[in-house]
This record gives structure tokens, C-alpha cells and sequence, in this order.
């Protein structure tokens, strides 16, 4: 299921991107940087009872009323494209 969920993440990334490129002026995010976030694994960034929501698109809290950054986030911030 984490394969699927990874995938619809992405996916969801990037219809983010094409819904904002009028906003924020980028048409595509850096392929290295989806690579990355591709791979990396956010279900271990959340607490036990979440990691069935590691993959959604929005924020999710990591204790001490802190969050992990919605998916998009991240790689739009750290794309040059």
C-alpha cells in the first residue's frame, strides 16, 4: 500500500504544480527534487499513529506542535524550475 501511496503523492505534487503555474511561475519541479522526495521516507517523520496519513497532501504533526511540511511544499521550495 506505501507504493501507492507514494505514487498518488506525487501525483498529487504534481497537479499542485500545474493548478499554481500561473501563481508561482513554475511550469515543473527539478526532477532530482522529486527524485528525492520519491524516495525518501516520510512515514518515518511521523508519529506511529499517522504513518497511515505519511503520504497525504497536507501538514501533518510531528509532536511538540510542530508539523511536517504538506508534500508540495517542500519541493516547490527547493526547485529552480
Amino acid at each position: 500500500m506505501e507504493i501507492d501511496d507514494r505514487a498518488l503523492m506525487l501525483r498529487d505534487i504534481e497537479q499542485e504544480v500545474a493548478l499554481t503555474r500561473h501563481e508561482t511561475g513554475k511550469a515543473a519541479l527539478d526532477p532530482r527534487v522529486m527524485a528525492a522526495v520519491a524516495n525518501v521516507p516520510r512515514e518515518r517523520f511521523v508519529p506511529q499513529m499517522d504513518r497511515h496519513r505519511a503520504f497525504d497532501n497536507g501538514p501533518l504533526p510531528i509532536g511538540c506542535g510542530q508539523t511536517i511540511s504538506q508534500p508540495y511544499i517542500v519541493p516547490f521550495t527547493r526547485s529552480s524550475a
